[in-house]
């Protein structure tokens, strides 16, 4: 959390005790779902059945990020 304040407030952001709480949360719960999602990958792997990786749309999801998760999809086949 000392480290975030320092980083909010070097960046001139900030970094009152509420908003490093929340993003120090945040940060900790992404941390979970990554480890999350590493483990069910890994799960099924091992299963051996084929499995796509859709690309992740930083954007959100629009008419172009729809193209190109059907895209993808289309190219595994």
């Amino acid at each position: 959390a000392a480290e975030l304040r320092r980083g909010l407030l070097a960046a001139g952001l900030p970094a009152d005790r509420e908003t490093v709480a929340g993003l120090h949360t945040e940060a900790h719960d992404q941390v979970i779902r990554r480890e999350l999602e590493d483990s069910l990958r890994a799960d099924l792997v091992e299963l051996g059945l084929p499995m796509t990786e859709l690309p992740l749309l930083p954007d959100g999801v629009d008419r172009a990020g729809l193209a190109a998760l059907a895209d993808a999809l289309r190219r595994a086949d």
